[in-house]
């Protein structure tokens, strides 16, 4: 609930309030494979990736994302990054 309030109050503050970079970086590489930044992405930013990992459509008319999405998308990156610390480095 922490997470969702903070992205709708200060949208524009760096996630690494809230994430890890293990975990910003993850989210990245999923939703934004060919962006190589260094500089994390925004809450809001973040949290719609969550969101999206969650079952989020975000359409134009969708409004923003409920405590039950973003819960889900959290579940669904602790399994991402558990599953991506898990496989073989090549």
């Amino acid at each position: 609930m922490h997470l969702t309030y903070c992205a709708r109050l200060h949208p524009e503050q760096s996630c690494e309030i809230a994430l890890l970079p293990a975990q910003w970086q993850l989210l990245r590489r999923k939703f934004e494979p060919r962006n190589r930044s260094k500089q994390p992405p925004t809450l809001h930013q973040a949290v719609g990736w969550i969101a999206r990992l969650g079952g989020f459509l975000a359409r134009k008319n969708d409004g923003e994302p409920g405590l039950k999405t973003i819960w889900r998308g959290i579940g669904v990156l602790h399994h991402l990054l558990d599953g991506s610390q898990l496989a073989p480095k090549t």
